[in-house]
């Protein structure tokens, strides 16, 4: 954890990646590279390289899951974006319970083996 002016930053670097092969769409698209989550202050952030494939025009998508829920629900405002950063900030995250992050690339109707981050829960990253 990081401290400037103030202000708390965390970054969370992710391990190894845990790779998931989508059912649809397999391709040979490769995962985002050096996933890491940002928290500042109350403000979170997931952060990523594209892949040094020669692929252009890709899209990526962001999905969640907590312990209470069995399925991955998508992020808002992280499906489908060009940009490789995304913003989780949103007022229904329980910033108490550990949640699960997973991403993609995505092209067409095809897409890239889901890049799951380790598990963390947002609150006591901030407080570490």
């Amino acid at each position: 954890m990081f401290s400037l002016l103030g202000v708390t930053t965390l970054v969370l670097a992710a391990g190894l990646p845990r790779l998931v092969r989508s059912a649809a769409g397999q391709t040979n698209l490769k995962s985002p590279e050096n996933v890491e989550v940002y928290i500042i202050d109350d403000t979170f952030s997931l952060k990523w390289n594209r892949s040094n494939e020669s692929v252009t025009n890709v899209t990526y998508s962001v999905d969640y899951k907590t312990p209470e829920i069995d399925e991955w629900i998508k992020l808002p405002d992280c499906q489908y974006i060009t940009s490789t950063k995304c913003n989780f900030s949103s007022p229904d995250i329980n910033v108490y319970e550990e949640m699960k992050l997973r991403i993609r690339t995505e092209k067409g109707n095809n897409a890239s083996p889901w890049y799951e981050v380790d598990p963390f829960t947002p609150f006591q990253q901030d407080q570490d």
